[in-house]
């Protein structure tokens, strides 16, 4: 009997330390899910079309230059990023506790129980930031900046998206262009929050294809023998489009700071999970570039002989293999890259197909990551109580007699104001008007511009980036650290040397600024 009930007993103990270890894995999983989100989130953004623009950059500069500029940017973009941090904590705490903009709802401390939070992105935004810090002829400027900033990155992954699709389904880029763009525009006006809830998951496909064609390209180019020539005289060639991929993770800070708590510890876990996303980044920029170098002649000179004995390569022809054919003909690398496998090494088929997917699957999640961060310009398509200010609803205020619920009201007695709440409706729909806008404008210059996807990657999102990291982060930081807000508290300190740091941030961009223009206008060596 005794030994019955010591079994008992023993099982019961057993089973309860059982569901004591599995309660301490959940609760260890949802604390650390905020960041692995963070993480997975940023890399999607940053695997799009920057990783596929990165290797016709480097058709005159070679591996080694390469190698020491990303080195340079990634240093360069994880002060950047810091800085935009400290914005972020003071916008937060700003609207926490009401300062200068109480009629917002405050931020909890502390994420709800049932995790909702988690997937709330509209607490703060780029608009809400703009209005916190700028004065009002800043406003306007920062506002256009975002919506071209995260355009052009729409622009850029639908070009590269519909070409791959386009080689696919054997038909022409513009034919293919309609579908990928207003797919992608249906789910992020009207799914966002679903997206939010798996992008994250999403983004770990991409990643691991990625590794695995990585890998592939590298045993391929040990097969075949590809030399590959480094130059240092055409060096500053992918230095803008390094410094537009690893300054994507400042531009997403203000909407993956909505997935965390409001603390110090939380604070530095994020920041820690952006520069981890940023040196991951890197890594897999050099070893893609160096795969892709391996297999893919960088010029026309440097066609393998044994290419011009094919009966399906003339002298006509033959330039299509290179990486300097694709940039000048706006084509994403891979493009040289699978048909060199396919047609050249039939024994490698299967990593050309590897290719194809990868592109598949990198440019789709990275079109809806980078339109994420683009609809929370506007405010929330849901008819609710949270009063947040994007672009639209910032416009009904200024320009109408906006009707908000006070404390003072209950729901009942605001739904009976029949104005308001027709009011409200017509806010709604106009929201989702100006974000269709946003993606026709995007759509028809994807469509004029169908052979530019070198220059969108490449000069475009490159000066908009220099402009957000290097002119209205600065700008943003002096004013968010200023006496005026000084009485804030925050969780992180904000050390005197910073003060300096931004300056020298703002001339280091200045200076990347004249190179831009100085390569659009040829004047650098490209």
């Amino acid at each position: 009997m005794h030994s019955n009930r010591d079994t008992v007993s023993s099982s019961l103990v057993a089973d309860n330390k059982f569901a004591l270890f599995l309660a301490q894995c959940f609760q260890c999983w949802q604390s650390i899910l905020p960041y692995c989100s963070v993480y997975f989130i940023s890399l999607a953004y940053l695997q799009g079309y920057t990783l596929l623009a990165m290797p016709n950059s480097i058709a005159h500069t070679g591996i080694r230059p390469f190698v020491a500029i990303s080195f340079l940017a990634l240093i360069t973009e994880i002060f950047a990023a810091f800085l935009f941090l400290i914005i972020l904590q003071k916008a937060i705490a700003l609207r926490a506790n009401g300062f200068m903009y109480s009629q917002l709802k405050p931020v909890d401390d502390k994420l709800d129980e049932n995790q909702e939070d988690l997937y709330d992105d509209s607490k703060i935004n780029f608009h809400l930031i703009s209005e916190m810090f700028l004065p009002v002829y800043l406003q306007v400027g920062f506002d256009l900046l975002c919506l071209v900033l995260f355009g052009v990155s729409e622009i850029t992954n639908g070009l590269s998206g519909s070409q791959i699709f386009a080689v696919a389904l054997h038909s022409s880029t513009r034919a293919v262009l309609p579908g990928f763009i207003w797919i992608g525009a249906s789910l992020l006006i009207f799914m966002r929050r679903f997206l939010n809830r798996f992008i994250p998951v999403l983004s770990l496909i991409p990643l691991v294809i990625l590794i695995v064609t990585v890998v592939c390209c590298l045993v391929v180019g040990n097969a075949i023998h590809n030399p590959i020539h480094s130059s240092w005289e055409y060096g500053a060639s992918p230095l803008l489009i390094v410094l537009a991929s690893l300054g994507g993770t400042a531009r997403l800070m203000p909407y993956l700071v909505n997935f965390i708590q409001f603390e110090r510890k939380s604070l530095i876990y994020f920041y820690l999970s952006i520069i981890l996303a940023q040196i991951t980044t890197t890594a897999l920029n050099i070893l893609w570039c160096y795969a892709v170098l391996s297999v893919v002649p960088q010029t026309c000179n440097e066609i393998p002989s044994s290419f011009l004995n094919e009966s399906f390569t003339t002298g006509d022809q033959h330039c299509n293999l290179t990486l300097l054919w694709a940039r000048d003909n706006g084509i994403i690398a891979t493009t040289p890259l699978s048909l060199i496998l396919y047609q050249y090494y039939p024994q490698f088929r299967w990593a050309a197909v590897l290719v194809v997917l990868f592109v598949f699957m990198t440019t789709i999640i990275s079109y809806l990551t980078a339109g994420l961060p683009l609809m929370t310009l506007s405010n929330k398509f849901i008819l609710s109580n949270d009063i947040v200010t994007g672009i639209n609803e910032s416009f009904w205020k200024k320009y109408t007699s906006l009707v908000q619920k006070t404390q003072e009201q209950s729901d009942e007695d605001l739904l009976t104001n029949s104005a308001a709440e027709r009011q409200r409706v017509w806010m709604c729909f106009s929201e989702v008007f100006l974000q269709i806008l946003v993606f026709l404008a995007i759509y028809l210059i994807c469509h004029f511009g169908v052979h530019n996807f070198y220059n969108f990657a490449n000069y475009a999102s490159a000066l908009t980036s220099l402009l957000f990291n290097g002119l209205f982060i600065p700008i943003l930081f002096y004013y968010a650290n200023s006496s005026k807000l000084g009485e804030v508290e925050v969780p992180l300190a904000v050390p005197g040397w910073l003060r300096f740091g931004a300056l020298a941030l703002m001339l280091i961009y200045f200076f990347m600024t004249i190179i831009d223009i100085l390569m659009v206008a040829k004047v650098i060596k490209v």
